[in-house]
């Protein structure tokens, strides 16, 4: 069985006041659309945050709905679970109309996880569906667990589910899977840790399909981010890919990332210094930031430089600048140290356990929340 694999498409986001929509629905109808086209999969699997906002506009349904439409006669069935960004009741009134229809549509994470089997030569693949654990969740269903964070939570569901270990079993998530032993060997925490998912959860899984990553990602041989389709922020890599798995028989697995031609968006980022602004090259094309080497760039410079691009988005200062080297990583290197440098809140003792984690990340947001910070 052949599955394609993607997420995180954020229809509708705004990136420094520049409405993506347009371009990403070139890039999804023609990128996207000419590889599902061309890998002649029996599966596409779409894992969640497909809208940016939880309430999307018109054109962004349509620009999904077209989508759909377009690369439905070249698979057989498509699978669909909500990211934190959608509307999880939006997706559950979908899912009454779709029955039936080859194209399955997950909102809400239940006490068990909801199931799709389907069948090749081999015999049964059973899918089994994850959308984002919401916070919501994790307080009305499991407030006991809650102290032990999501990775509790999920392995409550995963008991209630009853999976069969002689069939193949794969998860379709949106989340974030991490091995906790390499976060302490590391020394570091996330701030996003009380959603994370310690990845020794899904050694019960022959594959895991993952969104809520915007890179291309191997968790290991058996957990894997497609990323989105193309860049949203000036941090990431110019490579955008789908991620391509061949099931065989139980155990047997080949795997694959496939570049998405995303020229209809693209970022460039600039480096120079006031004195060498004149000398930058012209870009009609791309969104563009310009990196500068001090901290404070003049409110004429910057426009200056809006006159200059179409799609100038905003100058970065040296301090708040590309402080991750996300550029230099080929796809194969990016993966558990690096994949979400972004969340990284700093350095502490070695001994934190994952409890007290949770406890501090939760106080932190207490605190920010009732002085407005």
């Amino acid at each position: 069985m052949r599955i394609l694999h993607l997420a995180d498409f954020h229809l509708g986001k705004l990136m420094d006041g520049h409405n993506l929509l347009p371009y990403q629905q070139e890039v999804l109808l023609q990128g996207v659309a000419d590889i599902v086209s061309k890998q002649s999969c029996d599966v596409l699997l779409i894992c969640g945050d497909i809208f940016e906002d939880i309430y999307p506009d018109d054109v962004a349904m349509c620009v999904f709905n077209s989508f759909l439409t377009k690369v439905r006669p070249f698979v057989k069935d498509i699978i669909i679970c909500a990211g934190n960004h959608d509307n999880s009741a939006i997706f559950e009134f979908l899912s009454s109309f779709l029955e039936g229809s080859h194209v399955h549509c997950f909102g809400q994470v239940r006490t068990q996880l909801s199931k799709v089997t389907l069948f090749d030569e081999q015999g049964p693949v059973n899918f089994y569906i994850l959308p984002f654990l919401k916070a919501q969740f994790l307080t009305s269903f499991a407030h006991p667990l809650l102290v032990q964070g999501a990775t509790a939570v999920f392995l409550s569901i995963l008991n209630a589910s009853h999976l069969n270990p002689e069939e193949r079993n794969v998860l379709v998530a949106h989340q974030y899977f991490y091995s906790f032993e390499e976060a302490r060997k590391k020394k570091i925490v996330t701030v996003k840790q009380p959603d994370m998912i310690d990845v020794t959860a899904l050694e019960a899984f022959d594959f895991v399909f993952a969104g809520h990553v915007h890179e291309p990602t191997k968790v290991n041989d058996r957990v894997v981010y497609s990323g989105s389709p193309y860049p949203m922020h000036y941090t990431d890599r110019s490579e955008k890919c789908a991620s391509v798995v061949e099931l065989g028989a139980k155990g047997e697995v080949r795997r694959e990332f496939v570049s998405i031609d995303h020229h209809a968006l693209q970022i460039r980022v600039y480096k120079t210094t006031m004195r060498a602004k004149s000398r930058l090259p012209p870009n009609n094309n791309d969104f563009v930031y310009v990196l500068f080497d001090q901290d404070v760039v003049p409110k004429a410079v910057q426009e200056e430089l809006a006159s200059k691009y179409p799609k100038f988005c905003r100058t970065i200062g040296k301090t708040t600048g590309l402080k991750n080297d996300l550029f230099s990583k080929t796809t194969k290197e990016r993966n558990v140290e690096n994949y979400d440098s972004s969340g990284i809140a700093g350095k502490i003792g070695e001994d934190l356990t994952d409890k007290d984690s949770l406890f501090l990340t939760t106080l932190f947001a207490k605190i920010k929340r009732h002085f407005k910070l």
